[in-house]
């Protein structure tokens, strides 16, 4: 069989609080009996429990001790506030110092951004100019042509014509072409692969017309 004990140390200034009297009570040992309503505070003078009357030294002891509990409460308070205090120092430092990050590189990007705008505007601007220089869409079509030449093309939805300083000398339409001048300087063909070809040739003599089946 295994006996068991334990052996509280209680200082005889020490004031018990419990609903139960204390084991082994110190001579003048104080117990704030909880176990009814109010609370009566006793001292074990040796044989028994007495109720502590208005005796000025008991009273001191007890304001003392809860004098004591409150400092230790009020120290523990304030290191904690303390530590808080510094803890929310450090992350509003954190915080400030990512958001000037933060801003600065959105600042930067915005820089970044707009200086390819620019670049890109510019160049944009030069290919626009040089499209423009070649090619422009108007009511009759899409014209072609260095918009300081006199001749230009114009290809619309039913023909292909080409002018001169503003005025149709030729155009391509349903299968046929139609000039208001031609000149041609070796030899005009008219025929079919089936049905032969007839050839208009100039030479050292003159205007000759030759026919030819192939």
């Amino acid at each position: 069989m295994i006996a068991v004990t334990q052996i509280t140390i209680r200082d005889a200034a020490d004031i018990y609080i419990g609903v139960t009297a204390p084991l082994s009570p110190a001579l003048d040992m104080l117990w704030l009996d909880t176990s009814d309503q109010p609370h009566a505070l006793r001292r074990w003078d040796g044989s028994a429990w007495s109720l502590a009357g208005a005796d000025a030294n008991l009273l001191d002891a007890l304001q003392s001790q809860l004098n004591q509990q409150a400092d230790d409460l009020a120290g523990k308070a304030d290191q904690s506030s303390l530590d808080g205090k510094a803890d929310m120092v450090q992350v509003q430092t954190l915080l400030n110092s990512f958001v000037d990050q933060t801003a600065l590189d959105i600042t930067q990007r915005f820089e970044q951004v707009n200086t390819y705008t620019v670049s890109v505007d510019g160049r944009l601007e030069e290919f626009k100019q040089l499209v423009y220089g070649y090619q422009r869409f108007t009511a009759d079509g899409m014209e072609l042509g260095k918009s300081d030449s006199p001749f230009k093309a114009v290809l619309g939805n039913t023909k292909l014509s080409f002018t001169q300083n503003g005025v149709e000398i030729a155009y391509f339409s349903n299968n046929k072409m139609y000039v208001t001048q031609a000149e041609i300087s070796e030899k005009l063909t008219m025929g079919t692969a089936a049905n032969g070809f007839f050839d208009w040739v100039t030479d050292e003599t003159g205007l000759s017309l030759r026919w030819r089946d192939a």
